[in-house]
């Protein structure tokens, strides 16, 4: 089983290349509120960090969209009461939000997004 960063870090490896061929993708970019970073956190807080943010946003307007927000979780990992809260406003706004469990279906909300064929 594969934790969350090692579905992270295949993620941007991966939408790295096809940042190369739509330059949209390149766009797309880490937001780290979760971060474990003891002291760090309460600075990071204080400079606008907010909880409950998903992890990755991709500020292209597609579909009826501004923007398209990806929380990545573990096959077992939980959405916090504040992920959740969030993931509901950023819909209400008009944003598209994509739960995923893998860097392969992260990697498909982002081409589906962008309308690649699959």
């Amino acid at each position: 089983m594969f934790s969350e960063n090692q579905i992270q870090y295949a993620f941007v490896k991966a939408i790295r290349l096809v940042a190369n061929i739509d330059k949209r993708v390149a766009l797309l970019h880490h937001i780290p509120n979760g971060a474990k970073l003891g002291k760090a956190r309460i600075h990071m807080h204080n400079m606008g960090c907010v909880s409950g943010i998903p992890d990755f946003f991709l500020p292209v307007a597609a579909h009826g969209f501004h923007g398209l927000y990806i929380e990545l979780k573990a096959k077992r990992g939980k959405q916090s009461i504040e992920q959740l809260a969030v993931a509901e406003q950023l819909q209400e706004q008009g944003y598209k939000y994509q739960l995923c469990r893998s860097d392969g279906a992260a990697i498909d909300a982002v081409l589906a997004y962008l309308g690649f064929d699959q």
